[in-house]
């Protein structure tokens, strides 16, 4: 339960100790404003910030979140210093612990020397306190020669450009060993500089031939595609022209590939799958393994699938399914191009429960289900599959923080887009943001500058740039080009030329689905003896729609897990009706209803009116009916007669709950519990507007009733019945 808040935690603790914050002034109590009046080290401004932050703890105005908050807040300092003790004492530390450690020695002349070797540091930027002091003690022992990687236009001491942002700072106390000439390029004559805009992610993808068709005398390993969305890495694969050598430096992340999606299926049926309470695996969640083309590969000795309670028999039967898709898929005799990628994935994926496995035999692990599979997804978002290219020759395909230190001639980038450079983040930390930004802990605008950095300093030296975006703002998802793109745009004079990419001018065309009348089908309409509104209101709308449904009988299954549209809320709400009454008369052995009838299920609806809507249910939504015990189908009417002869309302209900008890409504989840109240309510109303207005009596209830037309049929004429349901 504490997982969640531990990741957060350790990740403050993590940033507190590179950047060599001192605890205790960062923990000062926020809560207690008196403190706050010795807090020297803040601004007027940030004090009267951070006051009106912890303004809203005041006891008059704390909801339970904020005392939990404040309850954390106050125990962090605690919670930082013996997490440090029982961990030093065990002979581990995270890594910020071990930096500021290190560091800390080296301040105060407790590092050894060791031999005088010159170290190099070369295309660093954004430094923590940690790196700072490692620089500033080798250089200050002589000992380092540093190498930095910008340009005059953002990281000159006059400039205020958030890209050189921490180069201005670092050049200034770790002067560069090159001379500065060499740093003034990104200005620099003979540029050609593209900005395209695109309609879809898929326009930009498909501009890629195009570019490369473009580059005369473009060298591939000087040529390079950015994607700033990593996500455009599979269909800019299939864009590329199949002549083309490639160099995918970024890898395929193994959640996008369908093996993962496999391994998701089976996990999640293990965990949330299964219904306590039935002892069975709910149907959507058997559905999603069972039409998985991969499960024909699962263990045959598994099945038929058992509910796996604890976590090391989970991952036991986690690997034995990826071992025997393994196998499979080095047997397979027709291999296709993605059987290497799927058997990399398939590898990864054993490898990982291999190294959860240890841990839960180990007992290092002892955590819920639900956090184990919480964990394995955390493992496996970072994983990709490398592909084996040579990086040093063909076109490089790579993200942007990928392409660092890199440097090519012909550079398209895709993607170049608000929201995506820079990527937007959300702070995740306990930390207030006023506390974080005065001791220089990580915050977007640090973020943001290391994403600024990257851009620029891809461009500097470049020659010939293609910068892509995608401006489709229709529908909820607000897309324009980056801030970055409108900085160039404005602040520099660089030749910029401005185009947008044509979608395709060509549509695929779709062979049109014709039946022709011939005599097979003629003979079926001809035997057709009735219409009803529905079927003729299908052939008006789409006449392919009822041949389907009326001549050749084809109709979707239903699937009680998919919901309750609104035909069959409809024929429930009827079927009620009818049940309700068709009894009553039965009970009463009278079709005139009188009011004193009414008032016993209106005043107890709970009780005497729900059970009428249960069986309706389980008739129209489940289609009991169509099986008896025996397994052999019924027609409706035989099904239902033994609820519709019972002799008091007291009985009708027995005999539903005992219907109910062989397991149907293990359905009733969601929105299709809040429709069956729905129905109750709308029955109610009915009933009730009914006893104000009897007596009355009840002639017919959803009766059939046609009549007889004569229409032409080519040269013959057809007699056909017209008419339908009628419902009371």
């Amino acid at each position: 339960d504490f997982y969640g808040w531990g990741e957060i935690l350790m990740n403050d603790f993590a940033d507190i100790d590179k950047h060599m914050v001192d605890t205790d002034r960062l923990f000062a109590n926020g809560a207690d404003l008196a403190a706050l009046d010795q807090v020297d080290f803040l601004s007027d401004t940030q004090l009267e910030t951070l006051r009106h932050f912890f303004a809203n703890f005041d006891p008059e105005h704390q909801t339970d979140l904020k005392r939990r908050f404040l309850e954390m807040w106050q125990a962090m300092p605690e919670m930082y210093r013996r997490l440090k003790e029982e961990l030093r004492r065990e002979g581990i530390m995270y890594k910020g612990a071990l930096y500021r450690e290190v560091a800390e020695k080296m301040k105060e002349g407790r590092e050894e020397r060791g031999e005088d070797h010159m170290y190099c540091f070369v295309g660093f930027n954004v430094l923590d306190e940690v790196e700072e002091t490692l620089f500033s003690y080798l250089r200050d022992m002589g000992h380092a020669l540093f190498y930095w990687d910008y340009d005059v236009y953002y990281a000159s001491p006059d400039s205020d450009h958030e890209a050189g942002l921490f180069l201005r700072h670092n050049l200034q106390h770790y002067p560069c060993a090159l001379p500065d000439d060499i740093y003034d390029n990104l200005s620099a004559p003979g540029k050609h500089i593209r900005l395209l805009s695109a309609t879809t992610d898929n326009a930009q993808v498909r501009y890629l031939p195009q570019w490369m068709a473009e580059q005369e005398g473009r060298k591939d390993n000087h040529s390079a595609i950015i994607l700033c969305d990593e996500a455009l890495m599979r269909p800019a694969m299939h864009a590329l022209p199949d002549t083309e050598q490639v160099n995918i430096t970024m890898g395929f992340p193994l959640t996008d590939t369908a093996i993962h999606g496999y391994f998701s299926a089976l996990f999640d049926l293990q965990v949330e799958g299964y219904d306590p309470e039935l002892q069975r695996f709910r149907p959507t969640a058997l559905e999603r393994v069972a039409k998985n083309p991969f499960f024909t590969s699962f263990p045959a000795e598994h099945l038929p699938l058992q509910h796996q309670t604890d976590n090391l028999s989970l991952i036991d039967w986690l690997i034995a399914a990826m071992e025997s898709l393994g196998k499979q898929l080095a047997q397979s005799q027709t291999p296709t191009p993605y059987d290497q990628l799927y058997a990399e994935a398939t590898f990864q994926l054993y490898r990982a429960l291999g190294q959860f496995r240890w841990l839960v035999t180990d007992g290092t692990l002892n955590v819920k289900t639900t956090t184990l599979r919480r964990l394995v997804r955390q493992a496996l978002a970072t994983a990709s599959i490398p592909f084996h290219g040579d990086m040093d020759e063909g076109l490089q395909v790579m993200g942007l923080l990928e392409a660092r230190n890199l440097d090519f001639r012909h550079l398209v980038m895709l993607s170049v887009g608000e929201g995506v450079l820079p990527r937007r983040t959300s702070d995740t930390s306990l930390i207030p943001y006023i506390l974080r930004a005065h001791f220089g802990l990580d915050t977007t605008e640090r973020q943001d500058a290391v994403y600024a950095y990257s851009f620029y300093r891809l461009l500097q030296r470049a020659d010939d740039i293609t910068l892509v975006y995608n401006d489709n703002s229709s529908g909820a998802t607000q897309r324009e080009q980056s801030r970055f793109l409108r900085q160039m745009l404005c602040e520099t004079d660089l030749p910029i030329e401005q185009g947008s990419i044509a979608p395709p001018s060509t549509f695929t065309t779709t062979r049109p689905i014709t039946v022709e009348k011939d005599d097979a089908v003629m003979r079926i309409l001809l035997a057709k003896k009735s219409l009803s509104p529905t079927a003729i209101n299908q052939y008006i709308d789409c006449p392919l729609r009822f041949y389907y449904q009326q001549v050749a009988h084809l109709r979707m299954p239903d699937r009680p897990q998919d919901g309750i549209d609104p035909p069959r809320f409809g024929t429930i709400f009827h079927d009620t009706c009818e049940l309700f009454y068709t009894h009553l008369c039965y009970m009463t052995g009278r079709n005139d209803i009188r009011p004193e009838d009414l008032a016993p299920v209106t005043s107890h609806p709970a009780t005497n009116l729900r059970p009428y809507l249960g069986l309706a249910f389980w008739v129209d939504f489940f289609h009991a009916h169509e099986y008896d015990s025996q397994e052999h189908p019924l027609e409706r009417e035989a099904f239902l007669a033994p609820y519709l002869h019972a002799k008091s309302h007291d009985e009708f209900r027995q005999h539903v709950e005992q219907l109910y008890a062989e397991g149907a409504d293990h359905y009733f989840i969601g929105i299709n519990m809040i429709i069956r109240d729905v129905i109750l309510q709308l029955v109610l109303q009915l009933l009730r507007w009914d006893q104000e207005h009897a007596p009355f009596t009840l002639y017919e209830m959803e009766s059939d009733h046609f009549t007889e037309i004569t229409i032409p049929v080519g040269s013959k004429e057809v007699t056909l019945k017209i008419g339908g349901r009628i419902d009371r």
